[in-house]
């Protein structure tokens, strides 16, 4: 138990952790234990596209509050099976959008060129679908900007050869790739663009690199792939930021292993 103070109220606060096994099944499961044998009074969540809109579609048929975060909110409401603007009863989602990710990536692009053709190398899955969305995804942002999407269609996970991509970003100029690819995916498009003579300035890739590679895949091959790979992404938390918890002043750096 903790003892949290917020102003002159103070507050004993019990956390309880569930697994969810990053599998939709389990995630339910683990939202109903917490209620039921933990009687939990809110759930916190942070996951993919399948098990983060598990947990909040459980929490909703539970009536127990559910606080989620570090998913694009566009990605949420879409996987809820809402569309912006609907209004949830016992869930709240707060992050930032596809459209502030584009933004990102497109200011890391113009630091190498005012310009550029983009090739994207988005999935068949609904976060494919999303960043795609002629509306809600990066075309609108980057269109602006002035640059141009070479846009290839969707590919299936986990992939098994990217040559033909490879040679139509070569043909459109593809300077740069954008990316929300696996650690191994984006380590094979690495491997035959590098062997077809394609070597991107830069690659943009968010999803798996909000945490270290070496915490998504043991291979070695695919370590070392993306060592050889100018590959950046956005950062949304380090230990570094300087922040400090408003209930009980832990410091990001106090967070950090």
């Amino acid at each position: 138990m903790q003892h949290i103070r917020n102003g002159s109220r103070r507050y004993d606060v019990t956390v309880a952790v569930r697994d969810s096994r990053s599998e939709p099944a389990a995630a339910r499961q683990a939202v109903h234990d917490l209620v039921a044998t933990d009687e939990a009074h809110i759930v916190l969540t942070m996951a993919g596209t399948q098990v983060l809109s598990t947990v909040a579609d459980a929490c909703e048929e539970l009536g127990v509050p559910c606080l989620s975060t570090t998913f694009p909110w566009q990605a949420y409401v879409h996987s809820c099976g809402a569309a912006p603007g609907h209004s949830f009863q016992w869930t709240y989602h707060f992050a930032w959008g596809l459209d502030d990710v584009a933004t990102a990536f497109a200011h890391m692009w113009e630091q190498i060129g005012v310009r550029h053709a983009v090739g994207c190398l988005w999935n068949d899955d609904l976060q494919g679908s999303l960043l795609r969305h002629e509306e809600y995804g990066f075309t609108p942002v980057t269109s602006a900007r002035g640059h141009t999407l070479v846009d290839l269609g969707p590919y299936r996970e986990p992939a098994t050869d990217f040559r033909q991509r490879v040679d139509r970003m070569r043909e459109d100029g593809a300077d740069i790739v954008t990316s929300a690819a696996s650690a191994a995916d984006l380590a094979l498009f690495h491997q035959q663009a590098r062997q077809a003579g394609l070597r991107p300035r830069l690659i943009t890739c968010s999803r798996w690199l909000t945490c270290p590679h070496t915490h998504t895949t043991t291979a070695p091959d695919i370590h070392a792939e993306l060592a050889d790979a100018h590959v950046a992404t956005l950062v949304y938390w380090s230990s570094g930021h300087p922040y400090r918890s408003s209930l009980d002043g832990t410091t990001c750096a106090d967070t950090t292993p």
